[in-house]
């Protein structure tokens, strides 16, 4: 398993251009709380997609800095008190 890089001071960018090959970056975003279910469900592909799409700019900048190579996973979390959580998880490939 690789490290995480987690830095408050430090913009999403220069996160992501700071990876090592192997080594990965989470952002998350908490989902509206006051959906019903169903309707999350029926929402989750949509959502997941455009936060892939706030995220891949992101990597596209650094890419271009680095010449490095990024992977992009997006998912969601649901927690056991209800809280649900989309994901996009930015790992270096090369």
């Amino acid at each position: 398993m690789t490290e995480a890089i987690i830095d408050d001071d430090v913009s999403f960018n220069a996160q992501i251009r700071r990876l090592s090959i192997g080594q990965n970056i989470a952002r998350a975003e908490a989902l509206d709380g006051t959906l019903p279910a169903q309707d999350l469900a029926n929402l989750m592909p949509d959502l997941r997609q455009a936060f892939r799409n706030r995220v891949q700019p992101h990597v596209s900048r650094a890419k271009k800095k680095t010449g490095g190579n990024y992977t992009v996973e997006v998912g969601n979390v649901a927690m056991w008190q209800g809280n649900q959580y989309l994901v996009a998880v930015v790992t270096r490939t090369e």
